[in-house]
Parts: structure tokens; sequence; C-alpha cells
């Protein structure tokens, strides 16, 4: 009986296990033009259908949109360097698998630039 309950919590264990490691990544979206200074207008922030998400199996960076926005996407390090670039919203950008540390992913529009950042591993 002990061996019995032994292979279902076995098994109960290993079908709940997670198939892939992806992790959203929180944006954070400014307004162009713009000013930083303080109103006594309480707005809600603005919220943009984005779904970004890094999956650190495969190295892959994933942008998505249901909605038609005009916006490209790029990938930096701490230094300022440019890892990937999309001139398009909907894209996956690969990430170098022996990278180690921050990446800032920059989506810009028009109107709008949206910033996350990610610790790679």
């Amino acid at each position: 009986m002990r061996k019995f309950l032994f292979m279902i919590g076995v098994l109960l264990s290993i079908t709940m296990t997670p198939l892939t490691a992806k992790e959203d990544v929180p944006m954070s979206i400014v307004m162009k033009g713009q000013d930083k200074k303080l109103t006594t207008v309480k707005r809600t922030p603005m919220i943009l259908p984005l779904e970004i998400t890094y999956d650190d199996t495969t190295h892959i960076i994933e942008v998505n949109s249901e909605e038609d926005i005009d916006a490209c996407v790029s990938i930096k390090t701490e230094d300022g360097a440019t890892l990937g670039y999309s001139a398009y919203l909907n894209t996956s950008l690969n990430v170098p698998s022996d990278f180690i540390g921050l990446l800032t992913i920059i989506i810009e529009s028009n109107e709008w630039t949206a910033e996350g950042e990610i610790e790679v591993f």
C-alpha cells in the first residue's frame, strides 16, 4: 500500500511541474510629451494590451499584442548595448545563452514608451 501511495505521489508531482519556465515581465509606461510634474488630478494608469514573457529554458523574449499597435521593440544590456531589435511589436527576440545580467526591454510607439527589466541568470 505504501508503494502504491508513493507512486501516486510521484506521478502527481511530475504532472504538476510546469512544462516551461516562462516569466512575465512588468512594464512601466510613459506618455511622450508629458511633464513629470505633480498634478492634483488622480488618473488611472494607462493599460496597454501587451504580453511580454521571458522563457529561461530557450532564452527567448516574446512580445505579443492582440491589438494592431505600431511600435518597435529593443533589448538593451546595463551598459546600453543593444542585444536585439524588431521594428514590429509581435515578435520573439533571442537572448544569448551565455548572457548573465540585467536586460531592459524597451517598446516605443509614437505616443508612448514602455520599459521593463528582467534579470537573466
